[in-house]
């Protein structure tokens, strides 16, 4: 999944030392399958002074970040599923249990379908 998502990104992405934490229960195999190979997946593009790449937000968060989202919403909202990343305008995006992706919109209360699994919703071109 790791080449679609940086096909998805064109490349720009930042990859980091992969985690090393046993599998809390309420992250998803799916996505501790990819914190196993990178602990968190960053976007990033060219910094216009030169001198390298800047991150710019989260394709998938840290384990730890993860975990403090994911609380959040189950606390805030009463949402189920592991918060895994935002829509870039604040919205996570959520895997639910049966592993299905849903965005949701915190101001009107909605979740919407972004993708069936993980696989489809990093494959989405």
């Amino acid at each position: 999944m790791l080449s679609e998502i940086s096909a998805l990104y064109k490349g720009r992405i930042r990859l980091f030392p992969p985690c090393g934490a046993d599998r809390p229960p309420e992250i998803p195999k799916a996505l501790y399958d990819l914190l196993r190979i990178s602990d968190g997946i960053a976007e990033t593009m060219p910094d216009p002074a030169g001198g390298g790449d800047l991150t710019i937000s989260w394709v998938l968060y840290p384990l730890a970040q993860m975990l403090e989202e994911t609380a959040f919403y189950r606390e805030e909202y009463g949402l189920e599923g592991a918060a895994f990343a935002t829509d870039g305008c604040g919205n996570p995006f959520l895997m639910k249990p049966g592993g299905s992706i849903v965005c949701y919109d915190a101001i009107d209360g909605t979740e919407t379908a972004a993708a069936p699994s993980l696989a489809d919703f990093f494959c989405r071109e």
